[in-house]
């Protein structure tokens, strides 16, 4: 087969062939790739609220903690301490903690944790959520 007959068959494939192939090109390439990927789920807890904390870490991004949170406005506008274990790893402002549901995500320098091990959130040192990690 002659180069001009390679140029004439690619020629013919659809645009959104090309399209397609190069979004899964890039996401092969740049795409982030998980070593590891933990969360907790906290159920609906009576005068507290509802919640999950999330820890991953990437192979380009380095460990990470995502936390989703729906509280009761008594424990709106003041800072959490987020424990796994006995380690505190991260304490979310009281500026993201402004509303009735907040997220975040953030870098956090975190070792890998166990399956099983207690994450505990705090707010003015009362646990208001602990639950054991699993795998996500």
């Amino acid at each position: 087969m002659e180069v001009a007959d390679i140029l004439n068959t690619l020629s013919m494939v659809p645009s959104w062939v090309w399209v397609v192939g190069a979004i899964v090109f890039v996401f092969f390439v740049f795409g982030e790739s998980i070593v590891w990927d933990y969360e907790v789920k906290f159920p609906f807890n009576e005068g507290v609220g509802r919640g999950k904390v999330e820890l991953e870490c990437g192979k380009r991004k380095g460990t990470r903690i995502g936390c989703v949170f729906e509280l009761n406005p008594s424990y709106q506008h003041i800072p959490l301490d987020v424990f796994v274990g006995e380690t505190k790893i991260y304490t979310i402002p009281s500026e993201k903690n402004r509303s009735n549901r907040f997220s975040l995500r953030q870098n956090v320098p975190l070792d890998e944790p166990q399956e099983g091990d207690l994450v505990i959130v705090k707010a003015h040192d009362e646990t208001i959520f602990s639950g054991p990690l699993v795998l996500d």
